[in-house]
């Protein structure tokens, strides 16, 4: 199968030794030129070659998200799994991981994994967005953060932001910007 989009012309998969690096660097290469169906090939290869270059989780990491990318997301999943081994403060593959569980339907698995990553990282935005739309999905519309760009305000849940000394909201455009506390109902636990 090849997965690439159409027109797209694939690099020779060269034979022989290549190393774990060499397979890595080709990935990325083929990653980058939308050539998936290579790019996860050359992870695979890498994985093999092995070499203690894979020690870190940057390999399955990649590799979790080239299968993403092409609909396997069992797979993608375990490659998730396999770098938060790793690196269990991988904020990324925390995200991802939830992302690939929320496709899967398995959605209170996907909460878990969303609340993981902003447990590492709590200004993580697509995090925050990802979980809001989880668990809208899953008809706790309450739990959301909703954002109101017309008024510059930002609702969440009381808890969130109890006894916080600064608040610092992160939107889509990764830039951080620091927010002042309003108003808070406790009893109906909205910020």
């Amino acid at each position: 199968f090849d997965f690439s989009p159409p027109g797209a012309e694939t690099l020779p998969m060269e034979a022989g030794p290549l190393s774990a690096a060499e397979w890595f660097e080709r990935a990325l290469e083929h990653e980058e030129a939308g050539r998936l169906s290579d790019a996860e090939r050359a992870y695979a290869e890498a994985s093999i070659a092995g070499g203690g270059f894979g020690a870190g989780p940057e390999l399955p990491f990649n590799h979790g998200n080239v299968l993403y990318g092409l609909g396997r997301k069992e797979e993608a999943c375990a490659k998730f799994r396999q770098a938060l081994g790793l690196e269990p403060t991988y904020a990324e593959a925390w995200n991802n991981l939830a992302n690939a569980l929320a496709d899967l339907g398995r959605l209170d698995e996907a909460v878990g994994a969303y609340e993981s990553a902003l447990a590492v990282e709590p200004g993580y935005a697509d995090a925050h967005f990802n979980l809001a739309e989880t668990l809208h999905q899953m008809g706790f519309a309450a739990d959301a953060v909703v954002f109101d760009a017309a008024s510059g305000y930002v609702i969440t849940n009381a808890h969130v932001v109890d006894g916080a000394a600064s608040i610092t909201v992160t939107f889509g455009d990764s830039t951080p910007r620091t927010a002042t506390l309003v108003a808070a109902d406790t009893a109906h636990d909205i910020a």
